[in-house]
């Protein structure tokens, strides 16, 4: 016989670390996930005021606009805001807006 081997138990299983599904069933960080929702409040928040494009949506909320653009289409997605072409000095501008 020997000694028993010290340390943890082999059955004994660390816990994971807590984690989120998105909608494409990949892991997504807690913190991370929280991110995108005060992005998406903050995108809702400027449509409320008015329609706007992602480059004033960027400026606005002080975020990237490939940023804005990603959470822009999943609001989309999920039907929240629409895009639709509007003229502006005669001009055509896609902006966005809430649903």
């Amino acid at each position: 016989m020997g000694v028993p081997p010290t340390g943890p138990n082999i059955t004994e299983q660390t816990p994971v670390p807590a984690r989120l599904k998105d909608s494409t069933d990949t892991d997504v960080d807690p913190m991370s996930k929280r991110q995108d929702h005060e992005i998406r409040d903050a995108i809702m928040d400027a449509l409320e005021r008015r329609p706007m494009n992602s480059s004033q949506l960027s400026k606005k909320i002080g975020t990237g606009q490939r940023t804005v653009m990603t959470h822009l289409d999943a609001l989309e997605d999920l039907h929240v805001v629409r895009h639709i072409t509007t003229r502006v000095r005669g001009e055509e501008k896609e902006v966005y807006e809430l649903v």
